[in-house]
């Protein structure tokens, strides 16, 4: 797992195809429906993340970008902008488990909200940790649920 700042004159495009591979064509986007996911809420598990969750501002949302070898988590916060990158054939496993089933009265009908734990595991021992909210669990889980992720992602209650 390898971090970055991201820098308006630094270009990385070199060091993430180095690690991660090339992005996902156009017509492969297409078919895989689209290789970038919804706002997810960062929790811990990136250092350099964590140093710039301490900032005091509401929101530390992040979004996972699939690439041909791996992922690149992108965190934004104000003026600091970092990306993580994380192979697949570093990834142990990826944890999705459903947090909450709420039944809400909403104009007299009972509505199911529905919000999940995701857990990037790694082998050698780090974890990524991140909330999918019940706005974006629908299609967090979709995103989860891509052909690429098949072998990787488990799935509970």
């Amino acid at each position: 797992m390898k971090t970055y700042l991201i820098e308006r004159t630094q270009n990385l495009h070199n060091k993430i195809t180095a690690y991660i591979g090339e992005p996902f064509t156009f017509f492969e986007k297409i078919k895989a429906r689209g290789s970038g996911s919804p706002a997810f809420t960062y929790r811990s598990g990136i250092h350099d993340f964590d140093t710039i969750h301490s900032i005091k501002i509401k929101s530390n949302n992040i979004n996972i970008e699939v690439f041909h070898k791996g992922l690149c988590i992108y965190l934004n916060k104000r003026i600091e902008r970092k990306i993580t990158l994380i192979p697949f054939n570093e990834i142990d496993l990826i944890s999705f488990k459903i947090k909450e089933s709420v039944n809400i009265d909403k104009n007299g009908k009972e509505v199911v909200v529905r919000m999940a734990n995701v857990c990037i595991c790694t082998f050698n021992g780090e974890m990524v940790k991140f909330d999918i909210s019940a706005s974006n669990f629908k299609s967090g889980k979709s995103f989860f649920k891509k052909d690429i992720f098949q072998q990787l992602v488990e799935f509970s209650s």
